[in-house]
């Protein structure tokens, strides 16, 4: 669930009391390092213009930066810029054998790509060095680098990537920014040249990663009907937040948005009674009847922090021999488990979980994580919270993990493929998707957004619609799922945005013949 979560100021006073070697710091060497930041006219921002600009005229509070190890992605600290004689200024902790390679995560935009989180990783190498570097530069040669690692893989991948003209024509002007950029005699220069080469860059990875998608998509087809297991893609939203609505205009809707082997409907659990599970066994009958995949929750992370764990596991136990809660598909068994809001015990409640849907129902297990880098603390930063907390046990027993992406507060952009492609890394063998996606929570004041910061609400929920659903499907053993928070909202009603949804699918399923009902 969305929650106005941002709580990063209190990371210095959470810095140090983690107890786990990995994230553990002792006091040693640092290595300053400057960046001069510049706009896309080549002016050079003071200080106060790059915090501005960091986070979209938010200010102080809504800085999130963090030294992040380049291989694993933990975050190894939170917030160290500093202003020093106005330039923008982080010191980096001495190379160790816990952290060999520390880079920089931050929160930067582009003209046609809105905000992303960005790593400037230094080529690779991490930063050792005390310097003082253009950091528009830097981040061009290191978002280069990151792109051409992207690309390669979907290269050799399969199916391989076949490249649009449209891909083609931006790899052009990508290879022509970047003989100019190597040219630039000046630091204005250098900073003006590599901000449009950051741009460039930014949109070819979405086209990339939405293309890639699209025939990733197409690929599960064929994949699913000759190894017989019927791992078709997921296209999915989520629903049934009001538990006393009727289902029938969701489902409905959600029925004529896919086809049957595709459509899934992620059903809402926020609470644990048996009259509460009388009205969920309602939208579980319905959709059923329409041919609807179900994901149940084991329950929505807004009422984690409620449960102690006796009381989670009886409601697990209860939910799982509920009457007609066989018809669910498939069980979520952790919603957003390294958000902060969620309280204790939340290792020890996804293990339960697990291991009571596998043993009493056979069903899919799958398990969502939230997508916090710098934006929270290190203990709640996702790679951080995936290392100290999943087991080889959680990890056995699961069949997919799934990311919640909020980009109006947690951008993630440019970086979607890094963190992904890692995510993946860490659960070989299992299904990737994306679990929950939302363009901008309406009711707080939204920091960020992809795309153009010019296009409207709608034009920008539109755009991510079209890039994301397919992204969800562009990384390795990866199938979709996007599972829109707000479709109840958004959607139902065939508003705009659904009629955007479906012309998505329809793009990347129109030609099969039996979608054509859906598709004509």
């Amino acid at each position: 669930m969305k929650l106005l979560i941002h709580l990063c100021k209190l990371r210095a006073a959470l810095a140090g009391i983690f107890l786990i070697a990995l994230f553990s710091s002792a006091a040693q060497a640092q290595v300053s390092v400057q960046f001069r930041i510049f706009d896309e006219a080549g002016k050079e921002l003071t200080y106060a213009a790059v915090v501005k600009r960091m986070t979209n005229n938010v200010g102080s509070s809504a800085m999130s930066t963090g030294i992040m190890d380049i291989d694993t992605l933990a975050a190894i600290s939170l917030g160290d810029e500093y202003n020093s004689s106005g330039k923008f200024t982080v010191d980096f902790p001495a190379a160790s054998a816990a952290h060999p390679k520390p880079g920089l995560m931050i929160h930067w935009n582009t003209a046609n790509t809105g905000y992303s989180s960005f790593l400037l990783d230094n080529g690779g190498k991490g930063f050792s060095q005390k310097a003082t570097l253009i950091f528009n530069e830097q981040l061009a040669y290191d978002a280069r680098r990151q792109f051409n690692d992207a690309y390669a893989r979907r290269l050799s991948a399969n199916p391989p990537y076949a490249p649009s003209s449209s891909f083609s024509s931006l790899g052009t002007a990508i290879d022509g920014c970047f003989i100019r950029l190597g040219s630039a005699a000046t630091p204005s220069l250098k900073g003006r040249i590599g901000q449009e080469c950051v741009d460039k860059l930014a949109q070819a990875m979405a086209l990339l990663l939405r293309e890639y998608g699209m025939a990733n998509a197409r690929n599960l087809e064929t994949v699913a009907t000759q190894n017989g297991l019927g791992l078709y893609g997921r296209w999915g939203v989520s629903t049934a937040d009001n538990i006393d609505a009727d289902p029938e205009p969701a489902i409905d809707d959600l029925a004529a948005l896919f086809e049957p082997r595709h459509r899934w409907a992620r059903i809402i659990m926020t609470e644990t009674s048996e009259a509460y599970y009388a009205k969920v066994r309602k939208w579980v009958n319905y959709a059923s009847g329409k041919q609807v995949q179900t994901l149940g929750q084991l329950f929505d992370s807004s009422v984690q922090k409620s449960l102690t764990l006796a009381q989670f596991k009886s409601a697990v136990d209860r939910a799982l021999i509920f009457p007609d809660f066989s018809k669910i598909t498939a069980w979520e068994v952790g919603n957003e488990v390294n958000g902060g809001w969620l309280g204790s015990n939340m290792s020890a409640k996804i293990d339960y979980a697990a291991s009571q849907v596998k043993s009493k129902t056979g069903k899919p297990v799958c398990l969502t994580f939230y997508w916090y880098g710098t934006e929270d603390t290190l203990k709640t930063s996702l790679f951080n919270w995936i290392y100290t907390n999943i087991t080889p046990n959680i990890k056995n027993n699961l069949d997919c993990v799934t990311l919640s992406i909020y980009t109006d507060q947690q951008p993630l952009g440019f970086s979607w493929d890094l963190v992904m492609a890692k995510l993946g890394s860490l659960f070989p063998g299992k299904q990737l998707m994306v679990g929950e996606l939302g363009f901008v929570d309406p009711s707080v004041k939204p920091y960020f957004r992809e795309g153009p910061l010019t296009l409207t609400l709608e034009q920008g929920g539109k755009l991510y619609i079209q890039n994301r659903y397919p992204a969800s499907f562009a990384t390795a053993n990866s199938y979709g799922g996007s599972f829109w928070w707000y479709y109840d909202d958004e959607m139902i009603g065939r508003k705009p945005l659904w009629g955007t949804l479906h012309d998505v699918y329809c793009s990347v399923y129109k030609g099969y013949a039996d979608v054509s009902h859906v598709c004509p």
